[in-house]
């Protein structure tokens, strides 16, 4: 998601920190970012919740360049199989015999 305040360019990922949906749609007024979910608030500037500055967005490196926008994305996670999926959730599971 990227949003602009002033003559300056944010990138977050699309994922408010309360139950990771969309912040897409949302509303960005007076510099700050309006999850249209559920409210939570964001610093456009920073990614940090306002009132938690220890909760912040993740945030990508922005230029513009000729009146564009580019953002540096980060390589995508490598796709795992499902087995593998099942494999590791069954490392992680209590079966609560311990």
């Amino acid at each position: 998601m990227v949003v602009r305040v002033d003559d300056q360019a944010y990138a977050y990922r699309n994922e408010c920190l309360h139950q990771a949906s969309p912040l897409a749609g949302g509303l960005v007024k007076n510099g700050v970012i309006t999850c249209p979910l559920h409210f939570w608030r964001y610093d456009a500037t920073t990614g940090v919740k306002c009132g938690e500055p220890e909760l912040r967005l993740d945030s990508y490196p922005v230029r513009l360049e000729s009146g564009t926008v580019l953002v540096e994305m980060p390589e995508p996670a490598p796709v795992r199989s499902m087995r593998e999926t099942m494999l590791d959730h069954a490392r992680e599971w209590d079966r609560g015999d311990g």
